[in-house]
């Protein structure tokens, strides 16, 4: 592969690859040369380039199968299809990045000639794996098809780094946020439990005049009726079943349990009831938790709006649930695939 003849590069000279530092290159080494949207679209399309090389020093092949899978491509190459989408124009940046030791790529006149084109480069690498095609870019002119397809992710691209083209952020306090976060196995965030305050809680709270005041009976089947009047009767039998801890934690910061409690009930969403009264179960009281997750609002004071979640894993696992025809209820994404004609219409039960 030679680079073109234009912007002083020779065409005739063979592409050398930057071994310095390759053999005991790390991720962790990539991620801290992202400062800018700019910065980060450069080592991204670096560690590409650089993936086959890296490997081959370092004796094995952590980066290319981080980056690549070592099948080949899935179907052969057609001029009028934009995928697999080959190396094309993106020959120049290869050479440069090619010839860039990792320390260089964190200069800031480097993300600023080569962000762009190396931010739509990672973007169509992407696009060529969701196509079934993870491996390296193959050599080859674009087609129509091909060169579209990058006009039309650079627009992206553009809008992306207009997003951010004022903000500069520091890899290791993105580090300790990311790391702080966790997904469950559906892929969405699970929320960390904060100590509720009053202040952090009462924005996120419903109305005084509404709260849990709708008398929920009225739109219930008898049975129903009867699960919610009567929930001591739905109690599981004590057979030695393995149980959770049966008093959940109260996650309520010092001093704001009373305050936070009397507004709970102003609001008709909890009442007070005597301690004897509350359910036992295996000589211990089943009492749930409550917590605070975090909203993307503020406070006056600027502190962070808690969402008030309370944690009812005590009580639901000491008493029988009724699913009904939960399962029955349609999913919005399968409203995806749902094509109507003239004259019809869908009814949901």
């Amino acid at each position: 592969m030679t680079p073109p003849e234009e912007d002083g590069l020779a065409p005739a000279e063979p592409v050398r690859q930057v071994s310095r530092g390759l053999e005991n290159l790390q991720m962790a080494d990539l991620f801290m040369s992202c400062h800018t949207l700019p910065s980060a679209g450069v080592a991204l399309a670096w560690a590409l380039c650089n993936a086959e090389e890296t490997s081959r020093l370092q004796g094995n092949h952590k980066f290319m199968d981080g980056i690549f899978n070592s099948g080949a491509w899935p179907k052969a190459r057609r001029k009028r299809q934009a995928f697999p989408m080959s190396l094309g124009d993106f020959t120049e940046v290869d050479v440069v990045l090619k010839k860039t030791p990792i320390e260089q790529i964190r200069d800031g006149s480097l993300a600023l000639q080569w962000g762009r084109q190396c931010w739509i480069m990672a973007a169509c690498f992407a696009c060529n794996g969701l196509a079934g095609a993870q491996a390296p870019f193959q050599p080859g002119r674009w087609s129509k098809s091909e060169r579209r397809l990058a006009e039309s992710v650079g627009k992206a691209v553009d809008r992306l780094l207009d997003l951010g083209r004022a903000d500069r952020f520091e890899p290791a306090e993105i580090e300790k946020e990311l790391r702080g976060r966790r997904l469950n196995y559906d892929g969405e965030e699970i929320g960390i439990c904060h100590a509720l305050t009053l202040e952090q809680v009462l924005p996120a709270l419903p109305p005084p005049d509404h709260g849990g005041s709708i008398e929920l009976v009225r739109f219930l089947s008898e049975s129903s009726v009867a699960f919610l009047r009567h929930p001591s009767k739905h109690v599981v039998d004590d057979v030695g079943q393995d149980l959770p801890k049966l008093q959940g934690k109260i996650h309520i910061a010092g001093g704001e349990v009373d305050g936070i409690a009397r507004e709970l009930v102003r609001r008709n969403i909890c009442s007070w009831i005597p301690l004897e009264s509350v359910l036992s179960f295996r000589g211990e009281k089943v009492l749930n938790g409550m917590f605070g997750v975090a909203k993307s609002s503020t406070t006056l004071t600027g502190k962070t709006t808690l969402r008030l979640i309370m944690n009812l894993v005590p009580s639901n696992a000491v008493l029988r649930s009724y699913v009904g025809t939960v399962k029955s209820l349609p999913q919005i994404t399968s409203w995806m695939s749902i094509t109507l004609e003239e004259g019809e219409e869908v009814r949901i039960w």
